[in-house]
This record gives C-alpha cells, sequence and structure tokens, in this order.
C-alpha cells in the first residue's frame, strides 16, 4: 500500500496515463478531444437545468429523481424537458 500511496503521490499515476492515452500525450489533458467533448456535455448539462429551474422552479431535476414516480415516468418527463429546451 505504501508503494501506491508513493507512486500517486509522485504524480506516477497521472505519467502512466499519460503514456498509455495516445490522445492525451498528443494534446494534453484540457485539450484532448476527449476533454474538449466532455467539457461541451457539461456545458450543455448546465444550460439545461438552468433552463428547467427557470421554466418549473429550482431544483426541479433533483425534486424528479427524488419523487415516487416511477423510473420510465422519470424518463417521460426528463424526454419531455429535454423536448422542450431542444425546440425553445
Amino acid at each position: 500500500m505504501k508503494q501506491v500511496m508513493n507512486y500517486n503521490k509522485d504524480n506516477g499515476l497521472l505519467n502512466m496515463i499519460r503514456r498509455t492515452d495516445p490522445m492525451i500525450k498528443r494534446y494534453g489533458h484540457d485539450q484532448s478531444p476527449a476533454e474538449m467533448e466532455a467539457d461541451k456535455s457539461r456545458n450543455r448539462y448546465k444550460d439545461f437545468t438552468k433552463y428547467i429551474n427557470k421554466k418549473y422552479g429550482n431544483n426541479s431535476l433533483l425534486k424528479l429523481f427524488e419523487s415516487n414516480l416511477s423510473d420510465g415516468q422519470k424518463i417521460q418527463q426528463i424526454d419531455q424537458w429535454w423536448s422542450e429546451y431542444e425546440n425553445r
């Protein structure tokens, strides 16, 4: 266990990932295509939740997840909200 802790402490894990992921090695972490796509998706999710909160009230998505509706009903509601968001 001590070896693992020292390995991580010295950025060994990060260096191992850099060596094994050619995109990170080529572009660096923040500029890799996968990271840029993740940023785009995160921003879209934030925009979606902001839209839902504005239209239906704060924490609407959280309240939906915590509700007693079935998973199928929750999915239908999210699909409806997503459709509204996409077609605004």
